[in-house]
């Protein structure tokens, strides 16, 4: 298992360990089993939205489709000669649960806004 780069006081990081496990750690713990992933994405309650994938050198890697309010930083993996990192995701505190798929379709769609009578704008 791959170490945190500092220590965690508060709020929740999201990161890999070995080849088929997402690691959730701080105020919300829990593992997702990822075992041939194809397309993951992790949701949470504040609205953050990540692609997950352990690519082919051996490293997890998020990306960040949508930033919630709890999010705070994303510390990029890398490979080096004696061991690799994977991406860490960083969010505050505030986070009620957090969701994993596997082969999900996100589909955005602009954002409507409604005025004081109902309109959209």
């Amino acid at each position: 298992m791959r170490k945190q780069t500092k220590p965690l006081t508060s709020g929740t990081v999201v990161t890999g360990a070995s080849d088929d496990l997402i690691e959730i750690n701080g105020e919300l713990c829990e593992e997702f089993d990822a075992c041939d992933l194809n397309d993951g994405k992790l949701a949470f309650s504040d609205g953050t939205l990540l692609g997950a994938e352990y690519d082919s050198d051996g490293i997890w890697r998020f990306k960040v489709i949508f930033k919630g309010p709890c999010f705070d930083h994303k510390v990029e993996g890398c490979m080096n000669e004696d061991d690799g990192t994977n991406d860490e995701v960083h969010f505050k505190e505030g986070l009620a649960w957090a969701v994993f798929a596997d082969d999900m379709d996100v589909v955005t769609a602009p954002v409507v806004r409604v005025n004081s009578h109902g309109c959209s704008s």
